[in-house]
Order: C-alpha cells, then structure tokens, then sequence
C-alpha cells in the first residue's frame, strides 16, 4: 500500500513541475493576453509590488510541495483504514474555495491592463 501512494505522489509532483514548464511555453505561444486565465495571481497584485508578490506565491507554492506529500502521510498514519483521509482532503481543497468565495478578491475579467493600474 505505501508503495501505490509513493508512485501516486511521485507522479503528482512530476505532473506539477510538467504544468510550470507548460504555463512557461503558453505563455511564449500564445502571448501574454490570450493567457491571462495562467497569469490571473500576478495580475492581482500592485504593478509595483508585483514582483516581490510573485516571489513569495513561488515560494509558497514551493513550500506546499514538500507539505502536502507529509501531510498525506500523517493523514495515513492516522487513518490507515482511509475513512477520515478522505473527509481531511476534501476539507483542506474546500478551505481555500470557501475564502475565496467569501472575501472576493479583486477582479480583473474584461479590464484592460492599464485600467487596473490606475484604479489601485
């Protein structure tokens, strides 16, 4: 059993860094308009700021690599059985939905570029 979840972590990490490299080559293709839905975090933040803003979503999202594979694993260790696995995963991908949901992050859809630098 540990051996199936080491290849199925394995295989998750492996399809995270293929999306970075894929975002990375969109991004060149298609140019930077057309791909807005890959680059809607750094349109969030402050043209100013938005660099050391970026760096830090990078190394969160870095830090949540090596986290996630731990936390499954004490999930497991927890739960071997899996009931509660299940019920803590869905909890942990629900969470992040319910805040969004409720704080309403600053929307950017159909503004363009420079409009969204002079309203912040």
């Amino acid at each position: 059993m540990t051996g199936e979840w080491s290849i199925v972590l394995l295989l998750t990490l492996i399809a995270a860094m293929a999306g970075g490299v894929a975002e990375g080559l969109i991004m060149d293709r298609i140019e930077r308009r057309p791909a807005l839905i890959v680059v809607y975090v750094p349109e969030v933040f402050p043209k100013e700021r938005r660099g050391a803003c970026i760096g830090w979503s990078t190394t969160v999202a870095g830090i949540s690599y090596v986290l996630g594979p731990v936390l499954a694993a004490v999930l497991l260790k927890v739960s071997p059985t899996m009931e509660w696995f299940w019920v803590a995963a869905a909890g942990i991908v629900l969470t992040p939905i319910a805040i969004l949901t409720t704080v309403k992050p600053y929307e950017t859809k159909t503004k363009e570029l420079e409009d969204i630098a002079v309203e912040r």
